[in-house]
């Protein structure tokens, strides 16, 4: 996980972005006790969430159908993300 989703420019980059790595908590299924219920190991899963949050498509705009996302108050949208 280098966390470069879309690199840009022609440059390198010495040290990799981490700002985006999480990690999502979860349950392995090993196996079912005698009441049928999964049980397994805790385990921690680690990703990089960049690409999947901000898509590189945000660069052509933003459109919804509800006109309140959009509003403004000292020149300042009062909705963002």
């Amino acid at each position: 996980l280098a966390g470069i989703a879309y690199p840009v420019r022609e440059s390198t980059y010495p040290a990799p972005n981490r700002t985006l790595v999480g990690y999502a908590r979860g349950m392995t299924k090993e196996f079912k006790n005698r009441d049928m219920e999964d049980k397994g190991r805790t385990i921690e899963s680690r990703g990089y969430w960049g690409d999947i949050l901000n898509s590189p498509y945000h660069a052509f705009g933003t459109s919804a159908e509800e006109p309140s996302l959009f509003k403004v108050s000292n020149r300042q949208h009062l909705k963002n993300s």
